[in-house]
């Protein structure tokens, strides 16, 4: 049916769920209050994103086992207290037009079930989560996937829980908690800066190839798995950085490339007031 109201309120606990199958229909332009939740659930031969998306509501969640097309959802939002794709069918979701665009999410990104998320074909783009960032998808999430580059800012915990799952990093990925890696992780090249906040942990039953490691954290970073870089580690001044962890059962692995000194990873000069402790293995 038609919603005729010019503007709705939706309260803390109350749901919107839009339940068209074969054609993409309109959210109704609303104000979302905390607490508020807006569903999409039904789609199955749709391919446009649902009319009036590019609202800011608070929780959002895509959840369309049935969709068996791809979905365009380029410049859709701007700010969400939390995003999850809970399932995207046999089809992915897009942000993949041509113009850079940004957006906001205040607590939690959740990518799970099977979905499949591409963030970046040619245009430019900035996520930054608030809160955790959860991948447990048997899909996969990739944040670029032509000539455009993706920002991701995390300023709560990193976790990647499904082996099935690849997340295909972006170029730069900033992360404010801890990475749990027990999925499957691809570098992409790319550089993760471990940011200034808490004591930070890299852990996790996989074994995780970073290319670039940025350490920013003056609180430190310790390694509690098995970790191989590809690129180079940089810390920054008064930073430290604890290459087997607390317990000494961490592993750090510089990879050689055919033994060429300038493909192999390496230690970039470490500031005098900075920290590097543990163990390292040259493979």
């Amino acid at each position: 049916g038609t919603i005729s109201d010019s503007r709705l309120n939706f309260n803390a606990g109350s749901f919107y769920e839009h339940w068209y199958t074969t054609s993409p229909g309109s959210i109704p332009l609303s104000t979302w209050n905390p607490g508020s939740t807006c569903i999409v659930s039904e789609y199955t031969t749709n391919n446009l994103p649902p009319g009036n998306i590019a609202q800011s509501f608070d929780n959002f969640i895509w959840n369309t086992p049935n969709l068996n097309q791809d979905i365009d959802l380029s410049g859709a939002f701007t700010f969400l207290n939390s995003l999850t794709f809970a399932s995207t069918g046999r089809g992915t979701i897009n942000f993949s037009g041509s113009a850079d665009y940004a957006f906001g999410i205040g607590a939690d990104f959740i990518v799970s079930g099977s979905s499949s998320v591409i963030f970046t074909e040619d245009a430019n783009a900035l996520i930054q989560v608030g809160g955790n960032f959860i991948f447990t998808s048997s899909s996969s999430l990739t944040a670029e996937s032509g000539t455009g580059s993706a920002t991701f800012e995390v300023f709560g915990n990193v976790t990647l829980g499904n082996s099935s799952g690849e997340f295909n990093a972006p170029t730069i990925m900033g992360i404010g908690g801890n990475f749990t890696n027990d999925g499957t992780f691809i570098h992409n090249a790319g550089t993760i800066r471990f940011m200034e906040g808490i004591p930070q942990s890299i852990s996790g039953s996989s074994s995780t190839i970073f290319y670039n490691i940025n350490i920013e954290n003056t609180q430190g970073v310790s390694v509690e798995s098995s970790v191989r870089l590809a690129g180079v580690i940089t810390l920054e001044a008064l930073t430290v950085f604890d290459a087997d962890g607390a317990t000494d059962s961490g592993v750090f692995t510089l990879l050689s490339t055919a033994d060429n000194a300038a493909n192999d990873a390496a230690i970039a000069p470490i500031p005098g007031d900075a920290t590097f402790t543990g163990n390292v293995t040259v493979q």
